[in-house]
């Protein structure tokens, strides 16, 4: 039903939860963030939506040090960086 169960996600032991920040006025008026802390699930959010242009490289770096892939990451924030070169480069001509 999109909700978050956060008992049942703490049963999984994560190491993190990652959030996408459009859940962040949601989880922090549930108090997620006191009660992950206390049974030491760190809650981390990413944006990928909101403002996809001001936080997907951030994003996407905090998500290649959780999983330990700095590289990859970097390697997509390439990529998207040279795509969106090829429009910008385009559109600056017309």
């Amino acid at each position: 039903d999109g909700t978050f169960d956060i008992e049942q996600a703490v049963t999984l032991k994560p190491d993190v939860i990652i959030m996408n920040i459009d859940a962040k006025t949601a989880t922090e008026e549930a108090g997620y963030i006191e009660k992950l802390g206390k049974v030491g699930n760190p809650l981390v959010y990413v944006d990928f939506r909101e403002k996809p242009m001001l936080n997907t490289e951030p994003s996407m770096r905090l998500m290649g040090e959780l999983f330990g892939k700095e590289d990859r990451a970097e390697d997509f924030i390439a990529f998207r960086a040279a795509e969106i070169a090829k429009v910008t480069d385009v559109l600056a001509k017309v």
